[in-house]
């Protein structure tokens, strides 16, 4: 009787454990530059990572933004994690863009991200930070 007792109580441990390590990780990042805002959602799961993303130009002249490029890689190790080129906004100077990437994660969720800007001849770099 102890030892099913013993069984049955490690094997419920061992279903948490498999429960927890399979739930998704992530959260918010926000950040606010000279000519930028950014928000970057990230989500971990065994063997994917998800990615949202909305920038906003905080500039008068949207029309002057043809298109842009951004990097975003963690602030620690510098894994970068996404990017686009050639990205437009839409007519009120915002970008938004949903990102599912089928790879291990490359870096924890909880990290501090950065975001590089380029465009127009000028870039920006913005240090994203949980919400």
């Amino acid at each position: 009787m102890i030892f099913t007792f013993i069984v049955s109580f490690g094997l419920s441990h061992v279903f948490c454990l498999l429960k927890l390590a399979s739930k998704e990780r992530g959260g918010y990042k926000l950040g606010e530059g000279e000519a930028w805002t950014a928000e970057v959602r990230v989500e971990q799961a065994i063997g994917e990572e998800k990615y949202e993303i909305k920038l906003k130009y905080k500039g008068n002249h949207i029309a002057d933004i043809e298109t842009f490029s951004y990097f975003v890689e963690a602030k620690n190790n510098g894994v970068l994690n996404f990017n686009a080129e050639k990205a437009s906004l839409d007519k009120e100077g915002i970008y938004y863009n949903k990102l599912l990437i089928e790879n291990s994660p490359s870096s924890r969720a909880d990290a501090e991200l950065v975001i590089k800007l380029i465009g127009n001849d000028t870039s920006e770099s913005i240090i994203l930070i949980g919400k």
